[in-house]
């Protein structure tokens, strides 16, 4: 039977909470804590994989309702496109940062897989098609708040600067 040593995984399940904060590092921190022995055995690691597995697919299929049912109905009235400007900005902050990681040179701890890069992208494309779906069926009558744009575009100009700044130290 393979093990794997408990203070190496939880240590890699912590930083990869730190890096990715999704529910699936709860669930695998979770599982590496209730573990009673020191050592891990192949079949724990294999039900993180798991869980990991079932949170992608879960995450992907979750736009799907929402899409079908502004088709059948052919309008947005009653969604939050304030809730989904805010979830597309997440999602292509995240898929630029897992793409960029997933190609970085850099020696990091944990690298992103192909399947980060994938589900965050498609969740990306999902979300512009909701609100894309908003912008056609109600003809701008349903917008995202202003006081969501505003956050918005306050975000994408700090963290441009920040990028800038950051790029310019670097460079310097």
């Amino acid at each position: 039977m393979i093990f794997f040593k408990y203070e190496e995984f939880s240590t890699k399940l912590l930083f990869n909470l730190k890096k990715n904060s999704t529910l699936i590092s709860l669930f695998a921190l979770l599982i590496a804590i209730i573990s009673s022995s020191l050592y891990l055995s192949l079949a724990d690691v294999m039900l993180v994989v798991q869980l990991k597995f079932i949170f992608y697919l879960s995450f992907s299929l979750k736009f799907y309702p929402q899409l079908y049912l502004n088709f059948t109905r052919r309008t947005t009235f009653g969604f939050s496109n304030d809730m989904e400007a805010y979830c597309l900005t997440g999602l292509a902050y995240r898929t630029v940062l897992t793409t960029l990681l997933y190609h970085s040179s850099v020696d990091l701890f944990v690298v992103p897989s192909i399947y980060d890069v994938i589900v965050f992208s498609h969740g990306s494309l999902l979300s512009l098609l909701i609100i894309l779906q908003g912008l056609h069926y109600d003809k701008l009558r349903q917008l995202p708040s202003s006081y969501t744009l505003a956050i918005i575009s306050i975000l994408i100009i700090l963290s441009s600067l920040y990028y800038v700044v950051c790029t310019g130290i670097y460079l310097s």
